[in-house]
């Protein structure tokens, strides 16, 4: 459930690292239950495509909702806007769109374009509209707290972390890593890892692969988190178009 900044009293006058790790915690458990929600849409119907393209866009929109408003909360002051969030916001739909180009990879080329194009114009409107919560929740904020006599200690360090994750992810050590390669292999079919760093929906290329198998690849990176969300769905590799 997205955070509801118009409760201004929820907002607690506590030390940065606290109220990081509370609105952290309370991103986790949302991206879940969002997740949790788009699996079963997806698996209730695998054969019908509108109910694939209808379940993926609500996910990655209430994915962006669910991190634009708990971060909102984090909010300071009206300086804070331009200070980290409005520049969180744009990073937060700029790795939306990369989750969503993954996504979509593997299907008709005119489908995709047009998912893309759709799902640009949502996050440019909402883009504007948590910038107008924001500057409505610092205003409700500065009154509260000049009527209390209260001095805010929330405000952040930086601008909080914005790479989108499977909430259910772990970091993993290296014998981990190389047994998931190979559940992923044995329910694919067995495929090479040339066939699988070099197919379109897999996320990586064969650098980014390499690295991720001997645990030198980020893993709170965009490659990463998408390989390993591709090694989990269990698809087959699909090859990359030749350029020729």
């Amino acid at each position: 459930m997205a955070a509801d900044p118009s409760e201004v009293n929820r907002v607690r006058l506590v030390p940065v690292a606290e109220a990081h790790q509370e609105v952290s915690r309370s991103i986790d458990e949302d991206l879940a239950r969002a997740h949790a929600k788009f699996a079963a849409a997806i698996v209730g119907d695998l054969n019908n495509f509108e109910t694939l393209k209808s379940a993926t866009f609500s996910y990655i929109a209430e994915g962006f909702e669910i991190h634009a408003s708990h971060h909102v909360t984090l909010l300071a002051d009206y300086d804070s806007i331009a200070g980290w969030y409005e520049s969180f916001l744009e990073k937060l739909a700029s790795d939306s769109l990369k989750d969503a180009e993954v996504r979509v990879g593997p299907w008709p080329p005119m489908v995709a374009d047009q998912f893309m194009h759709a799902l640009r114009g949502y996050l440019i409107g909402r883009r504007s509209h948590w910038k107008a919560e924001a500057i409505s929740h610092t205003r409700k904020l500065e009154a509260l707290m000049r009527e209390q006599g209260l001095t805010n200690e929330v405000t952040p360090l930086r601008a909080p972390a914005t790479e989108l994750s499977d909430p259910a992810r772990a970091v993993m050590d290296k014998d981990q890593r190389a047994r998931m390669l190979a559940e992923y292999k044995k329910a694919a079919g067995n495929p090479s890892n040339k066939k699988i760093y070099e197919a379109k929906n897999s996320g990586v290329h064969k650098p980014e692969f390499y690295d991720w198998l001997n645990g030198k690849l980020d893993p709170d990176s965009a490659p990463a988190i998408n390989f390993e969300r591709f090694l989990k769905l269990k698809k087959p590799p699909i090859p990359r178009q030749s350029k020729d």
